[in-house]
C-alpha cells in the first residue's frame, strides 16, 4: 500500500485541501463560530476528549472504501475537528446570570447608572457590575456594593474604578433584594455612607 492512503491514490491537491477547509468553515459558520475564534482552540473538557477518542478508536464493522482516498480522509478530519471545536465553544461560553437588576443614580450621582448581574453559587453569589457615568473614586474613597433587607446590610466588596467590576458575597440576593452602591471614605466606620446608585428600598 502506498503512503497516500490507498493503492495508487494520489496525494491531496491544493483544491482538495481548499474544499475541505471550505466545508469546515461552513460547518462552523452554521454553529456561529469561525476558524480564527480564540475559543475554537481551547482545550476541550476531559469528557469531550474521551468521547472523541472512543469514536476514533472504535472498531469498524465493515470496510469503508471512500476513506481510502485523501480527499475523503481530509473531509472526515474536518468533520471531527468541527464537532470538537463547536463543543469547545459551547463549553467556553459563560453561563447566563441567575438574576439581573438595574441601578439608577441618586441625587448624588444623577448621571450614573448600572446593571448588576448575579450567579448563585453553593456558598454565596458571584456578581458583575456594568457601570456608566461614574468616575474613578477620588483619593481616600472607594465605591462599595451592598445587598440589603430592611435595616440589615451585607457588603459585597469595594472597587475604585467602574471598569470590569467582579465581586462576591456570601449571601443570596433572594434574601437581600435591595442592591445599591455607596461612596465610602476609607475609615473605621462599617456603616454605609453616601448612596449614589440604588435599586430602591422596595425592590
Amino acid at each position: 500500500m502506498s503512503r497516500d492512503g490507498g493503492p495508487g491514490a494520489p496525494p491531496p491537491t491544493d483544491a482538495d485541501l481548499a474544499a475541505a477547509r471550505e466545508a469546515l468553515e461552513r460547518t462552523l459558520a452554521n454553529a456561529g463560530a469561525a476558524l480564527d475564534e480564540e475559543a475554537l482552540w481551547l482545550e476541550p473538557e476531559a469528557a469531550l476528549e474521551d468521547a472523541v477518542a472512543d469514536a476514533v478508536s472504535a472498531p469498524v464493522e465493515a470496510p469503508r472504501p471512500a476513506w481510502r482516498s485523501w480527499p475523503a480522509m481530509v473531509a472526515a478530519a474536518a468533520v471531527v475537528l468541527a464537532v470538537v471545536a463547536v463543543a469547545a465553544i459551547v463549553a467556553a461560553r459563560p453561563a447566563a446570570p441567575d438574576w439581573e437588576v438595574a441601578l439608577a443614580g441618586t441625587d448624588a450621582a444623577p448621571g450614573a447608572s448600572a446593571i448588576a448581574r448575579g450567579w448563585n453559587e453553593a456558598s454565596g453569589t458571584r456578581m458583575q457590575l456594568d457601570v456608566s457615568g461614574l468616575d474613578r473614586a477620588p483619593d481616600g474613597f472607594v465605591y462599595e456594593l451592598w445587598l440589603s433587607e430592611g435595616p440589615v446590610h451585607v457588603s459585597a466588596g469595594t472597587f475604585r474604578s467602574a471598569e470590569d467590576v467582579q465581586l462576591w458575597v456570601g449571601v443570596r440576593r433572594s434574601d437581600y433584594p435591595r442592591v445599591w452602591i455607596t461612596l465610602e471614605p476609607i475609615d473605621d466606620d462599617p456603616r454605609p455612607a453616601r448612596n449614589i446608585l440604588d435599586t430602591g428600598p422596595s425592590t
